[in-house]
């Protein structure tokens, strides 16, 4: 994709966590039904095969592990992703998923292939 004759190499997103109420969750976050989060991804996809996808620390793991099938579904069945939690001070603050050439290159760091 191109935006005004410029390729896009990624994208990166932080979706709307919901407002101060997030604070307040308990339990999983479900990210489809608070941010259209299977919409969201796919919007992303579309625009670069290289994205970075913000979320919340509580996210619901089985929705995570979803939304990589969904970009396995939507761009092929060897497409990499990476998932990175995010700690501030020895606490886990938000939850990142790469995708593509956005991997860490780092021989100390490995993408997973599921989440359990």
């Amino acid at each position: 994709p191109t935006l005004r004759s410029h390729t896009i190499d990624a994208v990166f997103a932080s979706p709307p966590w919901s407002g101060p109420s997030y604070l307040y969750h308990e339990g999983p976050f479900h990210l489809d039904a608070s941010m259209h989060i299977t919409r969201v991804m796919r919007t992303l996809l579309s625009v670069s095969p290289n994205m970075a996808l913000f979320l919340p620390r509580n996210s619901d793991l089985k929705e995570l592990y979803q939304l990589t099938q969904l970009a396995k579904r939507e761009m092929g069945h060897d497409y990499p992703f990476e998932v990175e939690l995010n700690y501030l001070s020895g606490k886990l603050k938000a939850i990142t998923l790469y995708t593509g050439h956005l991997l860490a290159q780092s021989p100390h760091q490995t993408t997973m292939g599921h989440i359990a």
